[in-house]
């Protein structure tokens, strides 16, 4: 009785390999040498941060970055035990990299490669979904990447939801501004009081704009003093003030240093605005390339901009 029930489970598992290998259900041709020469094209050279800790343990699985052990049923318990005492930090959050491959190594796996501004380098793996079918091990238990699913969009939108966040240009090439930004005292004026006509209230929210996030000198020493700008524009959505408040960063090999980040809170009326704050560089801060994170937040949103600046020895 015993070997007949063995002998059933085991031309059922034969009928579904049957099916997976004919192709059944499959979505479209798998990724294609042209695919991977337009991912390729589209993703390496771009710059970016990461969004949170990575470890060896994670990779990216339906756009959030899961621990390894949880995307599959089989022993996790065991699996979570013996990750635990080869846990790896690879990358602290706010650490900039930059993708320098993608790669395909499995079927249901896709690869990005980086290199952090510390010359360190790793991988982000991109996984597919497991399929129905838990019974399966290796490739028979996931989907696979075919050229319907591995396009550059999808991809990126996978890897950004929470894992990474992509550089713009004017992230990482801000403009050293020589001047600041002094708004003209506002005139008195008289002018006749006009009735206004009854009109449907507009609600109007507030609006940050035009953020830029500088870092003075580009190349210091230590000894010298760092200026640490934030310049704004700021629409109250006519409220006579708002609250606004500033936070500035300072990074290193992928930590924020000590003392910081500093942050200020205070009212603020609608218009262009520029605050500075002054770091005297350590004697003994070590040399290297520094990131200054600049971030602007009101009750509705929030605008950052990275810039990096080297410290130099003497």
């Amino acid at each position: 009785m015993k070997t007949h029930a063995n002998l059933q489970r085991q031309m059922i598992r034969l009928f579904i390999i049957t099916l997976l290998v004919a192709g059944c259900g499959m979505p479209g041709p798998l990724v294609t040498k042209d695919r991977m020469i337009e991912l390729k094209n589209h993703f390496v050279g771009r710059e970016f941060v990461f969004r949170t800790d990575w470890t060896n343990q994670l990779l990216v699985y339906k756009g959030e970055p899961t621990h390894l052990c949880l995307t599959t049923p089989h022993a996790k318990a065991d699996c979570l035990s013996k990750s635990e005492r080869t846990k790896k930090l690879l990358a602290a959050a706010g650490t900039l990299a930059k993708i320098t491959d993608v790669t395909q190594q499995s079927t249901w796996r896709i690869y990005l490669a980086y290199e952090t501004d510390q010359n360190k380098t790793g991988k982000i793996i991109i996984e597919t979904e497991h399929l129905d079918n838990w019974a399966m091990h290796g490739p028979m238990a996931h989907a696979k990447w075919t050229n319907d699913n591995a396009t550059p969009s999808n991809l990126e939108a996978m890897v950004s939801r929470s894992t990474i966040r992509f550089l713009a240009e004017d992230d990482i090439e801000s403009q050293v501004v020589e001047t600041e930004k002094v708004a003209p005292p506002k005139q008195l004026s008289l002018t006749p009081a006009v009735t206004p006509k009854p009109q449907a209230e507009k609600v109007v929210r507030p609006q940050l704009r035009a953020l830029q996030a500088v870092a003075e000198p580009a190349r210091i020493i230590p000894g010298k003093t760092l200026r640490l700008n934030l310049d704004y524009r700021l629409e109250t959505g006519g409220r006579e003030s708002i609250e606004v408040t500033e936070t500035r960063h300072l990074i290193f090999n992928g930590k924020t240093l000590p003392g910081y980040p500093k942050q200020r809170r205070e009212l603020k009326s609608a218009g262009q605005h520029t605050s500075t704050f002054r770091q005297q560089i350590p004697s003994r801060a070590k040399p290297g390339v520094y990131t200054y994170k600049g971030e602007v937040c009101i009750d509705s949103a929030c605008s950052s901009q990275l810039m990096r600046f080297s410290v130099e020895s003497r």
